[in-house]
């Protein structure tokens, strides 16, 4: 048998044990937040959701999943085989009193047995803050079409209740930055000035911006070419749509890597911009991790909330 390896992280959620388990365990709930079809029976020992925004593209017969445990507002496992590989997932819920649930995502999986077409890292991110979102009633529409190649050019576009104005301030705040993105940001809003996340690369720049409509830098990794990436802010019937173009790229060039990427930083844009002060990002266990400096400073802040036990947890 292939060697496991296993992601772990966490989430804390300000709701009760019994509403985050229900948004984990309803079809309805899971069709919202996490895929586009979901058929499941507990008692019935049925756990299973496919479509285009899950890896692989799976139809509704060859979605490979089995309920393998599950406990009310405390514990969900499942298999799942992604693509030719198998996997496992478990979940595990734990009252943290007045601060809501901690949820620790945990998934083990055997190493792929073809190219990776997502990241699982933030396949994960992305939709556990759509599972918040979804639970406090906001929208929560975030998701990756996986039926699709992700080559060339970067497009995503979310609905925010946040005005443009509070948008543009997480884009451009060097500690609301710091939040989403940088681990210690340094920002000189003009043509040409410093868009530094504190990870160590050079050249990325601000190209232009037009202050609450748009922002625009440039993007060079390494010895890549250089892009651009340009963030829109479109009100509309009191909502702000966030547009994001990730441009300069061959048609055929493989962007799987940064396309969920991207998406996720969006959706923490967004709930950076509508939760303020009380949002804290899903996090891993940063230490001795040999990419730490690429986290932003809050998942750094959040090592002192993490139930260690729990993201150790033999699944």
């Amino acid at each position: 048998m292939s060697e496991m390896k296993s992601l772990a992280m966490q989430v804390h959620i300000k709701a009760s044990l019994d509403a985050v388990y229900r948004a984990l365990t309803t079809a309805d709930a899971v069709q919202a937040w996490l895929a586009e079809s979901a058929d499941i029976d507990l008692a019935a020992g049925r756990f299973l959701f496919w479509g285009a925004a899950t890896p692989f593209n799976p139809s509704q017969h060859d979605k490979g999943m089995t309920l393998l445990a599950h406990e009310a507002d405390r514990l969900l496992k499942f298999a799942w085989n992604l693509g030719q590989a198998a996997s496992k997932v478990t979940v595990l819920l734990r009252s943290m009193d007045a601060e809501g649930t901690a949820l620790t995502l945990i998934h083990q999986r055997e190493e792929q047995k073809e190219p990776e077409t997502f990241t699982l890292e933030d396949f994960w991110f992305v939709h556990l803050e759509n599972l918040r979102r979804y639970i406090d009633g906001k929208p929560c529409e975030a998701r990756v079409d996986f039926s699709r190649p992700m080559t060339g050019d970067i497009k995503h576009s979310l609905v925010s209740t946040a005005s443009p104005e509070t948008i543009f301030s997480v884009l451009t705040r060097p500690n609301l930055m710091e939040r989403w993105i940088a681990n210690q940001a340094r920002i000189e809003l003009e043509p040409g000035g410093a868009y530094d996340l504190g990870w160590g690369v050079e050249g990325i720049r601000i190209v232009d911006f037009a202050r609450n409509q748009w922002l625009t830098i440039s993007w060079q990794m390494a010895d890549e070419a250089p892009t651009r990436a340009t963030w829109r802010l479109e009100r509309s019937g009191g909502a702000t749509r966030i547009h994001f173009d990730h441009s300069g790229f061959a048609p055929d060039y493989p962007n799987n890597g940064i396309w969920i990427g991207w998406l996720n930083y969006l959706n923490w844009i967004r709930s950076v911009a509508e939760y303020g002060e009380t949002w804290l990002p899903p996090a891993i266990s940063l230490e001795g991790h040999p990419w730490a400096q690429i986290y932003p400073k809050s998942m750094h802040e959040m090592q002192e909330k993490l139930v260690q036990s729990d993201l150790q947890l033999d699944a």
